[in-house]
């Protein structure tokens, strides 16, 4: 009886001792560090660095059709035409893309990567079409072909 009494002791200081040993919790997923440029700031044509040197927007000349009115009322899908130019000594190819906005800034849709040969010193002309009454933004993305 005694032996079982010690037993069952030495089993319980042990289950003691385990629970109090318990791992350590698992460390916190790292965090994002905050953009500072608000949401209305960010660049509406971005282009991938490296390629910046070469691509040359003519922003004067771009044209939106579309979207909301004065009213607020939307006739027709938003339409954006894109004039750029290379600065490189040859053709190069490029990717590029439209990404389609609502009025709270929540991405609609992209148009997806297209590709585009951009000859030297020719203005080339980028354009998209937003697929629905709903956009009120957009974005240019301009990246090298892959």
């Amino acid at each position: 009886m005694k032996h079982k009494a010690n037993v069952a002791i030495v089993l319980g200081a042990g289950l003691l001792v385990l629970s109090a040993c318990e791992a350590p919790p698992p460390p916190a997923a790292p965090t994002a560090r905050a953009d500072a440029l608000p949401p209305e700031n960010y660049p509406r044509i971005t282009v991938e660095p490296g390629l910046n040197d070469w691509i040359l927007v003519v922003y004067d000349g771009i044209l939106q059709r579309g979207g909301p009115d004065a009213d607020g009322f939307v006739r027709e899908p938003m339409f954006v035409q894109t004039p750029i130019r290379s600065a490189a000594n040859e053709q190069i190819t490029i990717q590029h893309r439209y990404l389609w906005f609502d009025d709270r800034g929540e991405l609609l849709h992209d148009g997806g990567w297209r590709f585009t040969p951009v000859e030297l010193g020719v203005q080339t002309l980028l354009s998209g079409n937003a697929l629905d009454f709903e956009t009120t933004g957009w974005r240019l993305e301009i990246r090298s072909a892959r």
